[in-house]
């Protein structure tokens, strides 16, 4: 073969090459483009594409999935607690009973959302869903799996607070204002996106966060033996 030929092979290598980059590199940007970029997700996502165990969001609705349409309906409720009072949850769940201070002046619309649920019983016979010992204990869905909420979601409003050792806060999906019922009990102090509504603080009984923390769990965080809250008493001050 002629050096003349040789460059003329090369030349059409170069080129084959040239072209099957160009290809990959358009492939890519189209990805991209049709993606959502990552700045814009609430919780940070592994490579297999589920969020870190840092997410409260319920795995079955941390994706976007609507919630369940078979669970009980109630009505979106208006602004019925008065600010100027002290509100406090008394939760007696089957490990025992956690009391909370509602921050009624930081988070009136949160606050104001749980009170009506727990008037309503909504609460009543929930188990605590997803349990992480170090993270975080679950609870509040009436469909006992992540799906389940009230039939609506609230708004969401400015908050104060960290995400430390007894804070109570709402769960919810990736969407903006779409915290429902659900809501999580830190059990240690965590560094987690400002996206979670903070509207409590346990004020006696973190032992019981403790003892439904260290409760035996299956491969989704679910506790093998149900643990249940058997009512929320709301007390005003």
């Amino acid at each position: 073969m002629t050096n003349k030929n040789l460059t003329i092979t090369t030349l059409a290598i170069l080129v084959a090459i040239a072209i099957i980059a160009i290809s990959v590199r358009s492939s890519k940007v189209t990805e991209s483009e049709n993606s959502t970029p990552n700045s814009e997700l609430t919780v940070p996502y592994g490579e297999d594409n589920t969020p870190s165990q840092n997410s409260p969001i319920p795995r079955e609705v941390e994706r976007g999935t609507t919630l369940n349409p078979n669970m009980p309906k109630l009505e979106k409720p208006e602004m019925s607690i008065d600010t100027t009072k002290d509100y406090k949850a008394v939760v007696v769940t089957s490990k025992g009973t956690v009391k909370i201070d509602l921050l009624e002046k930081t988070a009136p619309n949160t606050v104001n959302n749980f009170v009506y649920l727990a008037n309503n019983q909504f609460y009543n016979e929930v188990i605590f869903h997803r349990v992480i010992k170090d993270f975080m204990i679950q609870g509040g869905d009436p469909a006992g799996d992540g799906t389940g909420g009230p039939g609506y979601t609230i708004d969401d409003e400015p908050f104060e607070g960290e995400y430390t050792r007894g804070t109570v806060a709402m769960a919810r999906t990736i969407a903006p204002n779409s915290s429902g019922s659900q809501f999580f009990i830190m059990h240690k102090d965590t560094p987690i996106d400002r996206t979670y509504l903070i509207f409590g603080q346990v004020t006696e009984g973190m032992e019981i966060v403790d003892a439904i923390a260290g409760t035996q769990i299956d491969g989704s965080d679910r506790p093998l033996d149900p643990i249940t809250i058997q009512s929320v008493e709301i007390i005003v001050e």
